[in-house]
């Protein structure tokens, strides 16, 4: 397939599986689509990040499926990425009570934690390798036959 296709692809099956968690109840999704949660979270990854970085990501994810998330990572080998989200999650595992303030805000508010994950929002984008080109062959293995 050729490169733009492949691309374009790619991109209509990460806004397909990003749909899919618009619920946000990664309980129900996890149960409802267990074989494709690697990809789900992987479309919610990389939705996130790019439009809020680290900040947005966690206050999504409202702390359901972090080792899951991990998984993903690693499996997608998305080494940057995951390097950073360690980072991330190792800053709100440090700052409890920040982290849990941060996830009952309504994400606008101060939050010294936010500011941090931003911070190293800042430090990823600076890596100049985004989640999809890193991601690649994990993404095109998840595509419809």
């Amino acid at each position: 397939m050729p490169t733009d296709k492949l691309q374009n692809a790619i991109d209509t099956e990460l806004q397909s599986w990003l749909a899919i968690t618009d619920s946000g109840d990664w309980q129900a999704i996890a149960s409802t689509h267990a074989q494709q949660l690697p990809h789900l979270l992987a479309a919610r990854f990389d939705y996130d990040i790019s439009q809020g970085g680290f900040a947005q990501f966690l206050y999504n994810m409202r702390g359901h499926l972090l080792a899951q998330i991990e998984d993903m990572l690693i499996a997608a080998r998305a080494d940057i990425a995951h390097d950073y989200y360690v980072q991330a999650i190792s800053l709100c595992l440090k700052n409890k009570a920040d982290y849990q303030r941060f996830l009952a805000s309504n994400y606008i508010e101060a939050n010294p934690l936010k500011d941090q994950l931003q911070l190293l929002s800042v430090a990823y984008f600076g890596k100049r390798t985004d989640f999809k080109s890193e991601a690649h062959a994990f993404l095109v293995s998840g595509l419809p036959a």
